[in-house]
């Protein structure tokens, strides 16, 4: 095991912003050092929301530059994560054939209902064990197939977003495995891209590039790229590209079932880590899904809408004179007035971009429960909903494995949100320990050190990151009955309501 120091680039790209991340590793301790932080603002092509993918990938040589100023020659290997399900569509000259399409684009929900009704929600969760939203990888591809103005014909390669990026820096193409498994296009029990599902609506599976897993090395930075960096003896690892799998892959394995993680971000992924898919009727029922972890290991879970409600919420009261920070709402809402007023984070109407605000009072009318009067008041009954949600999916969780859940581990950057995670122990009456924050980047970070024979295994790495980073434990209090009713949130759920 390596003592001496070494740097290592994690490029960790968000929804909403992308930052490029170095870990500085020495001696068993990892330290690290944001140098880059950018934006990520989607743009409109085609009359679909898109990502700006040239801004992206600039933005991310800016931030390689300034560590490369930095950090010189102690840069070791640099790493990738990202959000799953978007790719793009090379040519056979390996140009784009459009700008990567952003998951909320309405379209996806047609695509997902013609899909489903064709080829039967049974036979594609058996094939996959992926749960069914439209932001799959297979209704946006299918949605790209169908339209009147698909240029699916004049496409050789499907690269997903970290691959494509990969792709810019090495010259390589491959599909990593975790950010694969997601799609709702691989089979994880063949361990290999779901031919059937893929010949049944009449895509190429040629288009689909080999798989490889993660914590290996990629390969070096192609001519150009390393020589005007100064990177030319740099290796680019690949890592968990999926960034919760990243986050995941943070967190320690103890082989309990009785604990579980939630992924706190925009979307919070909530689940356990098992030795092989769980692939049945309960699971499909409740919605949960199957995706490749690090080390081969499945991560069992459901999305839940996350920080995305906030996120939207801050940028529709933006246009009104408003600038809040998440931190200043969490504050806020903390001491803001108690209202037994509950809504659905993953309900429909939430799941596309703009008019958040009044979205949400719109629900809340609909279903015949007390407004709120503020900003604070709303954020507070937001941040009571996810925790609900969060009680909600682990009892079925429970359900599925037939063992209670006895502790909460929350990583990424909704564990700095002590409103939430307080709110989570009192509804779920379980212990939750917050931290690391920087998961996601830790995660990255650790799957280079793998690669590079740094670190020989997870397990080093996880005693590194429980000395390297502070976490904090909230324990259940006891909570105003007024304001919390989890049978009449049950009810909430249960209501139809249409938009």
């Amino acid at each position: 095991m390596q003592t001496s120091k070494s740097v290592h680039i994690a490029i960790d790209l968000g929804a909403s912003s992308g930052r490029i991340i170095c870990g500085i590793y020495m001696g068993n301790n990892l330290k690290l050092d944001e140098v880059h932080r950018f934006k990520n603002t989607p743009i409109t092509s085609d009359g679909l929301i898109c990502w700006d993918i040239k801004s992206i990938y600039n933005n991310i040589i800016f931030g390689i530059n300034k560590a490369t100023n930095i950090y010189g020659d102690n840069i070791f290997s640099i790493g990738i994560d990202s959000w799953a399900v978007d790719f793009v569509l090379l040519d056979k000259n390996d140009n784009y054939l459009f700008y990567p399409r952003h998951y909320r684009n309405e379209r996806n929900t047609k695509a997902m209902e013609y899909v489903t009704k064709l080829l039967g929600r049974d036979y594609i969760y058996n094939q996959t064990g992926i749960q069914f939203m439209p932001i799959n990888t297979l209704y946006q591809l299918y949605a790209e197939k169908s339209s009147p103005r698909s240029q699916i014909h004049k496409a050789k390669t499907l690269l997903f977003i970290p691959d494509l990026i990969n792709f810019w820096l090495t010259g390589i193409k491959t599909a990593e495995l975790t950010n694969a498994s997601t799609s709702q296009l691989y089979d994880p029990t063949r361990k290999q891209w779901s031919s059937e599902i893929l010949n049944k609506l009449e895509i190429p599976i040629s288009l689909l590039p080999k798989i490889s897993p993660p914590g290996t090395i990629l390969g070096s930075l192609k001519r150009g790229v390393g020589t005007n960096l100064n990177l030319t003896k740099t290796k680019v690892a690949l890592t968990a590209t999926h960034d919760t799998a990243s986050a995941v892959a943070a967190i320690q394995n103890s082989k309990e079932i009785n604990s579980v993680f939630i992924s706190s971000g925009t979307w919070s992924l909530v689940g356990i880590q098992s030795d092989k898919p769980i692939i049945n009727n309960e699971s499909l029922k409740f919605g949960f899904t199957n995706e490749i972890g690090f080390n081969g290991n499945i991560r069992f879970l459901k999305n839940v809408t996350g920080m995305w409600l906030i996120q939207e919420c801050i940028e529709g009261w933006k246009s009104q004179g408003f600038n809040y920070s998440i931190e200043n709402l969490v504050d806020s809402a903390q001491n803001a007035n108690k209202l037994q007023s509950f809504l659905d984070p993953d309900h429909d109407t939430f799941q596309t971009h703009g008019h958040m605000p009044e979205k949400l009072f719109r629900y809340l009318n609909r279903t015949n429960q007390e407004l709120p009067n503020t900003h604070a008041e709303l954020i507070r009954i937001i941040f009571k909903s996810i925790a609900f949600k969060y009680k909600h999916t682990i009892d079925n969780l429970s359900h599925i494995l037939g063992d209670p859940i006895e502790k909460i581990r929350v990583v990424g950057g909704g564990a700095n949100n002590y409103l939430l995670n307080q709110m989570c122990a009192n509804i779920t009456g379980l212990e939750v320990r917050a931290g690391p924050i920087e998961a996601t980047a830790t995660g990255n970070i650790l799957g280079q050190l793998i690669a590079t024979a740094t670190l020989p295994s997870l397990e080093v790495g996880h005693e590194m990151i429980e000395k390297s980073f502070q976490s904090k434990i909230y324990y259940p209090m006891e909570v105003d009955n007024s304001e919390y009713d989890y049978s009449q949130f049950i009810k909430i759920l249960s209501k139809p309501i249409w938009d």
